[in-house]
């Protein structure tokens, strides 16, 4: 390997710890919060960036980038009214969090070994927790690591259905048996968890992959109909195995149970309530609890778009919706390249967890990949031979002193 293909891992190694540094804190193998262990160098790694580069972004990507920042700003400006005086202080940290994550790809991602270094440790924590969980069946201890998770000990059925789900999309990003393979194991190791959100906007976003992948939207093709066909005789086999028998209860029985509780929908109503009542500046940074349960403490719709407009009005929520908009119809831009299609199937995957589970407290897990895909794609741009076409924005480098 050579320095700079050493330097890139190094570096995406940080920024990946720092990014997923929630699923190393259970484990309390650091003397510090694992946060601010990697947070600090890699805001070293962002400063060193801003002060000794010059960026160029297209105008192509410019607008996605700016909506997005000027989002998460307005949002931690709402913390001068906010009517939260407690938890507040927690959630503009998470968007100061959320702000570095997505800036960090955008200013410090130049090379391509930066996007293949971070593909690397993404699949790697990837395929260990398909590995523990497997491990863990075998050894038939997935109820204890269920009930721990339930109790807060160590992390939930989400998050470990989460993590698999993104190794899963990397895996199959590059399609060989061994990938396919071990994407296979990981689906019933979703299945052992009964993650039923992630198996089930898994499943949506293979078959949009699928659909894509060539560089242009092809629902009726012959090999997408038939990987579509193979995928869905795969499925029913994996429902019939033992061991998907918690996510069958979960997907049919929840179901069955109540639609509309399945769905959230209690949930968004109320979100939809506080709206109604503070459609123009929200109730403010953190508000939600309050405004939603009379307590000042985490709590979140389960839902970005109501939680965005929840919390900071009308004005935040168009913010927040024309960031993800401008990013949506650069698309074409996305699936012209495999790394690109790639970044934008993950980004869409978060995108739908975060539609139904999640707040703005942890959507770091969110902004890395709508970071990483405007940098691939920003970076593809520059290089390519009518970059001289291009009017591009210009950061200049800080000057010395």
């Amino acid at each position: 390997m050579s320095l700079r293909s050493i330097t890139s891992f190094l570096k995406c190694g940080v920024y990946f710890l720092f990014v997923f540094s929630g699923l190393l804190k259970p484990f309390d193998i650091f003397p510090i919060d694992a946060t601010i262990l990697f947070g600090i160098p890699t805001a070293l790694i962002l400063m060193s960036s801003v002060m000794l580069r010059r960026h160029r972004f297209i105008p192509e990507v410019r607008p996605a980038i700016l909506y997005s920042l000027a989002f998460l700003l307005w949002y931690l400006g709402t913390s001068a009214y906010s009517i939260s005086s407690t938890f507040v202080h927690t959630k503009a940290l998470s968007i100061i969090l959320n702000i570095i994550t997505f800036i960090f790809p955008l200013l410090c991602f130049k090379k391509t070994e930066d996007f293949s270094s971070f593909t690397f440790w993404l699949a790697f924590t990837g395929l260990i927790a398909i590995a523990i969980i497997l491990n863990m069946y075998r050894t038939d201890t997935i109820g204890q690591l269920l009930a721990k998770g339930k109790a807060g000990e160590t992390h939930d059925y989400l998050t470990i259905g989460t993590t698999i789900g993104l190794g899963i999309l990397t895996l199959l990003s590059r399609p060989t048996l061994t990938s396919i393979g071990i994407a296979m194991m990981g689906g019933a190791a979703i299945a052992l968890v009964g993650a039923r959100g992630p198996f089930l906007f898994l499943l949506m976003t293979v078959a949009i992959y699928l659909m894509i992948r060539h560089g242009r939207v092809r629902v009726f093709n012959r090999r997408t109909v038939g990987s579509l066909a193979f995928g869905a005789v795969l499925l029913f086999a994996l429902l019939q195995w033992e061991g998907a028998g918690f996510l069958r209860q979960r997907i049919v029985g929840g179901w069955e149970e109540s639609l509309e509780k399945a769905l959230r929908l209690p949930l968004f109503l109320i979100a939809l309530q506080i709206i109604f009542e503070h459609p123009l500046l929200g109730v403010g940074l953190g508000g939600y609890g309050l405004a939603a349960y009379g307590i000042d403490e985490h709590n979140y719709p389960h839902n970005l778009f109501l939680e965005a407009f929840a919390e900071t009005g009308v004005f935040g929520f168009l913010l927040f919706s024309l960031g993800l908009l401008r990013l949506l119809q650069l698309t074409p831009m996305a699936i012209k390249s495999r790394t690109g299609t790639y970044l934008l199937m993950l980004a869409t995957y978060m995108m739908f967890n975060f539609s139904k589970s999640g707040g703005f407290t942890s959507a770091r897990y969110l902004y890395v990949f709508l970071g990483l895909l405007l940098a691939w794609l920003n970076g593809q741009a520059l290089s390519s031979p009518s970059l001289h076409a291009r009017k591009t924005l210009h950061l200049p480098a800080a000057r010395r002193a």
